[in-house]
């Protein structure tokens, strides 16, 4: 079960949404070393402090759902915050 889960309805275009969330993955990899691969509208998250992660994209709504490591599920209220302001930025039109 993932420690972290957020869905939100979003009104972007495919190609739009596409390109925000790699814009945030690339500043997730510069900051926390969180690589990611996509595999058709599902990007997988790896990196220290996860276990598992993924962002899902459809027409209409953006899922995250991620698992902590165990060091990392210490801070998971600032980091479920922050990656909650960072999806309402990233899906403000």
């Amino acid at each position: 079960m993932a420690d972290i889960s957020i869905s939100r309805d979003h009104a972007l275009e495919p190609a739009e949404l596409r390109k925000r969330l790699d814009r945030m993955a690339e500043d997730m990899n510069r900051k926390f070393g969180i690589k990611s691969r996509w595999d058709g509208d599902t990007c997988h998250l790896t990196g220290a402090g996860l276990k598992s992660g993924k962002v899902v994209m459809t027409p209409t709504r953006v899922s995250l759902e991620i698992t902590l490591g165990m060091m990392a599920r210490l801070l998971k209220g600032q980091i479920e915050k922050e990656i909650e302001v960072k999806v309402a930025d990233l899906l403000r039109a």
